[in-house]
């Protein structure tokens, strides 16, 4: 918050940054707010790796991730504390095409960083799996290895009818595992 003089309030502690640049602001819900990738670049300096990791996977979540304008704000941050933190909590997002993963859940965004730590090809995420005419929307699937990662929990499967809506699929796919052709 770029404030050079005010009222101390007990609980809130004040940090001084570089004002926002007009292209760093944008309005939600009729508010003026810093843009995510600034937002970041800001909380890189006062969070911890795992902090950092959850909020940029939360904008993930949300569609609001965007890795080029984050390394556009990291540059334009030079300097600034946190940006190597950033850069690594980054990590997992960054693709070929430079579009950021299709995670849907938190628990996913654990993951991801875990599989792609272990150094395994990476993975396609939330891909649709086409069987025998039978289409499977699954977390995880590398392509060339037929393998699946599935990622079900109390998150995504809260009612015991949403989470038996997988119980099919399941069926389907563990004891075909030679018929699995995606596309």
């Amino acid at each position: 918050v770029p404030v050079e003089a005010g009222r101390k309030i007990h609980g809130f502690r004040c940090r001084r940054c570089r004002y926002p640049q007009p292209e760093e602001i944008e309005a939600r819900h009729g508010v003026a707010v810093t843009t995510p990738a600034r937002t970041l670049v800001d909380l890189a300096g006062i969070v911890d790796l795992a902090g950092l990791r959850k909020t940029v996977g939360r904008a993930a979540i949300r569609k609001r991730l965007d890795v080029h304008a984050v390394d556009v704000a990291i540059h334009d941050a030079k300097g600034r504390r946190g940006l190597k933190k950033l850069e690594l909590a980054l990590t997992p997002y960054r693709t070929r095409d430079g579009k950021a993963p299709d995670v849907r859940s938190d628990f996913e965004t654990l993951v991801l960083p875990e599989l792609i730590g272990l150094n395994l090809p990476r993975p396609q995420v939330n891909a649709w799996l086409h069987v025998d005419g039978e289409r499977f929307l699954v977390d995880f699937l590398w392509e060339e290895a037929s393998v699946i990662v599935e990622t079900d929990g109390r998150e995504t499967h809260e009612t015991p009818t949403a989470f038996q809506g997988d119980r099919p699929r399941d069926q389907f796919l563990v004891p075909h595992p030679q018929h699995r052709h995606p596309g």
